[in-house]
């Protein structure tokens, strides 16, 4: 995907955030594809909290950091689920629109205990 897109993208190596390249191209997309984004923004909501709330994740919250890192090694999208969810939902425009389903992460306590660890855990940080 790299080559496909070089001069479009920029990687930041950090954070493996990828950006475009240009505002401009950016403000492009924006408009030609206006009435597409806010779709796409809810599916990628709706398939954050959809992921977020597999059954996998019932079980008990890591108990220490060499945990949290072998479930994203596991389970390779909670990382990106965990900690982008909030960012995609600021986006909408519609803010009610997944109450139901952001509802239900909070119904099951240990769901809601590993969301939680996943956004709010760094390394470095105390794990507790």
């Amino acid at each position: 995907m790299i080559k496909v897109c070089r001069g479009l993208v920029v990687i930041d190596d950090s954070s493996v955030i990828i950006r475009l390249a240009h505002l401009t191209l950016q403000d492009y997309l924006a408009e030609r594809y206006k009435p597409d984004i806010e779709k796409i923004q809810k599916d990628i909501c709706l398939t954050c909290i959809t992921y977020l709330s597999f059954d996998v994740f019932a079980a008990r919250p890591c108990s220490d950091w060499e945990a949290m890192e072998d479930r994203k090694k596991e389970h390779v999208f909670l990382d990106y689920a965990g900690r982008q969810l909030r960012a995609h939902l600021l986006e909408l425009k519609e803010k009610d629109v997944f109450s139901e389903e952001i509802f239900g992460l909070t119904v099951s306590r240990e769901i809601s205990e590993n969301f939680l660890q996943i956004h709010f855990v760094r390394r470095g940080k105390p794990y507790t």
